[in-house]
């Protein structure tokens, strides 16, 4: 966390320092804004900003590879690598291919079930 803090610029460092009470006790905002001669609502805002900018993960170039049909491409992610178990390559949505299960016409199940409930 100090490694996140030492890159902030001075003031936005020292905002955070003092509201989350890092080597000090937790400052209010009125305090801060006191201390640094700005607005409480100015130090809020330099506050919610500051604090976006470290919410986000590093994006890295990774592998997708999947486990079915062995298709590899690249994309970005978080992840050093990600395995799939289906993959637009051999996922019959994408591919166009249709699996059906026949169970006959309406009338062969029809006589099936009338043949069963007679025996």
């Amino acid at each position: 966390m100090r490694e996140a803090l030492a890159q902030l610029p001075e003031r936005e460092r020292r905002i955070l320092e003092l509201r989350f009470g890092i080597d000090v006790d937790p400052h209010s905002l009125e305090a801060i804004g006191k201390e640094l001669e700005l607005t409480r609502e100015r130090v809020r805002q330099l506050e919610k900003e500051t604090m976006k900018t470290g919410i986000h993960p590093e994006l890295t170039g990774t592998t997708v590879s999947c486990t079915n049909c062995g298709t590899t491409f690249e994309t970005r992610s978080t992840r050093p690598s990600i395995q799939v178990e289906v993959c637009s390559q051999c996922h019959p949505a994408y591919t166009g291919e249709e699996r059906t299960v026949s169970r006959g016409s309406r009338i062969e199940r029809f006589e099936r079930r009338r043949a069963r409930a007679a025996a």
